[in-house]
């Protein structure tokens, strides 16, 4: 989800040493990995460590999950085990580009690259990949990264902030609310919600006013005060990690009691189940896709990513903070099983046409639809819900509102 950041992107220039390896190395790198005993390699560059540890570990818990039920149920993928390396930027994009150019030069390259739990990881992973020509699928949902000319083997599994929003506005539309405030981050995945959400509320009709803060901000008062001003009947936020406390506090700091809604990283964010009984939180509501909200009848394949994610302990943080990245793997054994081969130009035109099978591993949509131009998944609005804030069980939070 979408979660989640550092504007600053830096590009660093991978060693020559390495450009020998590299190129030694493609006959059984990324999109060959030879002979079945040969392992299908996973790298996940995040911050397990620093500002966004929680997520970032969350999220190599859910590629290590997705690796352990295709070892143990498929044994592995086309017959190579699947195998986890991790690189820890510590929430640093400019180690993150670091720490990804070392590890392709170092040697054969990975089969597959997931570039990040968060946008500003990806935006200087997904490049490198791509010119690596290695396959990279995950969360980092930046609209400038659904670029197929540019990044022919990137691929999203968020689906594009435009749905999001558009089933926001349904949900606005059916409370007979005819005006939304909002405020989001100025970095460039909150830049992208806010204009996803500007044109969802063109399209339908409502009247949206906006205000941006920076991530470093410590106070947003002046923002909220100058939406309050204009008398919207809600009020939508857009954060993650420590700006939502600063949002929430200084929201119940005003007193102003408008219904608010925070949007799918809000509801990703630690802080949000862990504060849930706090008076700043009281009446927050949260989008959220169904399978972060608890349901008696989980399907087989819910059941079994979440008997895999327990492995690794108690699932203090939301599901979507580790099932995006479960369904990517969960995505490519689907693709390399389509293609009967694990070559990057094979994966991705798999993916660009991917078959949806009777039973899908995957938990995070009901389908992922990609095609040739679109490499991010489309699905239906209906994915989606609100649900007041609440505590978290096994990840999921307790249930929709009306």
């Amino acid at each position: 989800m979408g979660l989640i950041r550092s504007r600053a992107v830096r590009l660093l220039v991978a060693p020559v040493v390495g450009l020998a390896a590299l190129m030694a190395g493609s006959a059984m790198g990324a999109g060959t990995a030879g002979a079945s005993s040969s392992p299908f390699t996973i790298v996940i560059d995040t911050g397990v460590t620093g500002p966004y540890g929680a997520n970032g570990t969350a999220a190599v818990d859910g590629t290590k999950a997705a690796a352990n039920v295709l070892n143990k149920t498929q044994g592995g993928i086309l017959g190579h085990k699947v195998v986890v390396d991790v690189l820890d930027n510590q929430g640093n994009p400019s180690t993150a580009a670091t720490l990804l150019e070392q590890k392709l030069a170092s040697g054969t390259k990975p089969d597959v690259i997931e570039p990040g739990s968060i946008s500003t990881e990806g935006v200087v992973e997904v490049p490198i990949a791509n010119a690596a020509k290695v396959l990279s699928i995950g969360t980092p949902n930046d609209s400038s990264l659904n670029n197929p000319s540019k990044y022919p083997y990137e691929f999203l599994v968020a689906p594009s902030a435009i749905l999001d929003e558009e089933s926001l506005m349904n949900y606005v539309k059916a409370h007979h609310w005819t005006k939304v405030g909002m405020i989001y981050s100025s970095d460039a995945y909150g830049s992208s919600v806010g204009q996803a959400t500007q044109q969802a509320a063109k399209s339908a009709g409502i009247t949206l006013d906006t205000a941006t803060y920076n991530d470093t901000d410590l106070s947003v008062t002046s923002q909220l005060q100058q939406l309050e001003a204009d008398h919207p009947q809600v009020l939508y936020t857009q954060g993650f990690g420590s700006p939502v406390g600063v949002i929430l506090q200084d929201l119940y700091t005003l007193g102003w009691k408008v219904p608010t809604i925070g949007d799918l990283t809000t509801a990703t964010t630690p802080l949000v189940a862990t504060d849930a009984a706090q008076p700043q939180e009281k009446g927050l509501l949260l989008q959220m896709l169904k399978l972060g909200v608890y349901s008696a009848n989980e399907p087989t394949a819910e059941k079994n990513y979440l008997n895999a994610m327990k492995t690794f302990g108690p699932i203090t943080t939301p599901l979507l903070t580790s099932s995006y990245q479960y369904d990517s793997i969960m995505l490519v054994a689907q693709a390399a099983k389509q293609a009967k081969s694990v070559a990057t130009p094979e994966l991705a035109k798999a993916l660009e046409h991917l078959k949806q099978p009777a039973n899908p591993l995957w938990v995070t949509l009901k389908t992922y639809v990609f095609s040739p131009s679109d490499h991010a998944p489309t699905t239906s609005p209906s994915n989606w819900v609100v649900i007041p804030a609440s505590g978290l069980t096994n990840g999921q939070y307790d249930g929709p509102t009306s």
